[in-house]
């Protein structure tokens, strides 16, 4: 009897148990973010980053300018290499994102478009002044080394000035514009 009891509640219980977990599903299609919001995600995080990646290059630049070492000024000039590709890889996140959100006017969005071009092109120059640093640790010139390491370590500090700021801009573009749902920035009017 006790069987049959027990054996009746599990039957009873299973239907309710399948419905309690059918609204699981629905929280998470709902939570799903929209084209615009995870390209506004995706630009957020190459920001972020490009930011990490300058950093790096700016340790590396400081020891280069100390040391003037060919292995210390190689290390620099690689690592501004790879904050400029990241520098790059943020603006086509965020030129993406703009697209996205259809953000053409939107003074923000625009904002972090140009805070992330004048990261690529500072990052550039880091990356220039950094390979004539290597160069001329090649030549075993340790002046010359020492001036050139001197002068890719300013360039890398602009940079990552001009990289902090397209990161705070991307954020706030983020904040305001990639990441709002359009559907509610429609009924409200404000697209």
């Amino acid at each position: 009897m006790a069987l049959c009891l027990i054996s009746a509640a599990l039957v009873l219980s299973a239907p309710a148990s399948a419905n309690a977990q059918q609204p699981i599903e629905n929280p998470t299609e709902a939570a799903k973010p929209t084209m615009r919001q995870q390209a506004g995600r995706d630009a957020k995080k190459a920001a972020h980053e490009a930011d990490e990646a300058i950093g790096r290059a700016l340790k590396a630049a400081e020891a280069a300018a100390n040391e003037a070492s060919k292995q210390a000024t190689e290390t620099a000039r690689r690592l501004a290499s790879d904050a400029e590709a990241a520098a790059k890889r943020a603006e086509e996140k965020v030129i993406a994102a703009n697209k996205a959100a259809q953000a053409e006017g939107n003074a923000i969005a625009q904002n972090a478009e140009g805070a992330a071009s004048q990261a690529v092109a500072a990052t550039k120059e880091a990356t220039q002044k950094a390979k004539k640093a290597a160069d001329a640790a090649l030549k075993t010139d340790v002046a010359a080394t020492k001036k050139a390491a001197s002068d890719a370590k300013e360039a890398v500090k602009r940079a990552a000035e001009a990289v902090a700021n397209a990161t705070r801009a991307a954020n706030q573009a983020a904040k305001e514009t990639w990441e709002k749902d359009a559907g509610k920035d429609n009924e409200s009017g404000k697209n």
